[in-house]
């Protein structure tokens, strides 16, 4: 098994084809850009049929089988900034405990806010941001304390936390228990992800 240096694990659903495929074509097109990409980066993926697994178990069993470094998820139906990839990358060779950086948050495809996923900023320690916010709106942008599933995280440390065999707040509880365990953090101070929500969507799984 290759040791790689991040791992991008993605939960998804036969019949969110349309949307897994735009996410995970512009992840392995950014991977090609990248020198070495395919080396440096796993991407996998979990497509089990509704039903047959919850989502917290799709996110263990990715976790378990990642050969990354770092591991992080993404969902099927958010989508990636061009330069994902490669800021993610930047922060991995830090060798901080934790990646983190913006998302923009949308519900029915409208914009609602810009949420910030960091642990340390508010007193300075360990902030080691390259890089500034695409589109900063100071009244849109709400620091959030959770959402680590989708941050690069060292393994020795997200294998210490399993997520709950639950269809929902599998994220939230991961994200409370992986708190006490970080220690230090690159920020990248850009948003590098939209995350969708639709209120008439079918849950997970």
């Amino acid at each position: 098994m290759t040791q790689r240096l991040l791992s991008v694990l993605i939960c998804t659903l036969p019949e969110r084809e349309k949307s897994f495929k735009k996410l995970i074509d512009e992840l392995y097109r950014q991977r090609d850009l990248i020198p070495n990409g395919e080396e440096l980066i796993q991407i996998g993926f979990d497509g089990t049929p509704r039903g047959e697994l919850s989502i917290g178990a799709k996110r263990n069993t990715l976790k378990d089988a990642a050969t990354g470094l770092y591991a992080m998820g993404i969902d099927d139906d958010d989508m990636i900034r061009e330069n994902f990839l490669q800021l993610i990358l930047e922060g991995c060779y830090s060798g901080k405990d934790i990646i983190t950086y913006s998302f923009d948050y949308y519900v029915d495809g409208k914009y609602l806010k810009t949420m910030v996923m960091n642990r340390f900023l508010e007193d300075g320690n360990d902030h080691c941001s390259k890089h500034w916010a695409i589109n900063y709106n100071p009244t849109h942008r709400f620091k959030i304390m959770g959402h680590y599933h989708l941050c690069a995280v060292k393994r020795d440390i997200a294998d210490q936390v399993k997520f709950i065999d639950e269809n929902n707040m599998e994220d939230v509880r991961y994200s409370e228990e992986l708190i006490p365990l970080i220690q230090s953090e690159f920020h990248i101070e850009h948003t590098l992800l939209n995350v969708y929500f639709d209120s008439k969507k079918t849950p997970n799984v």
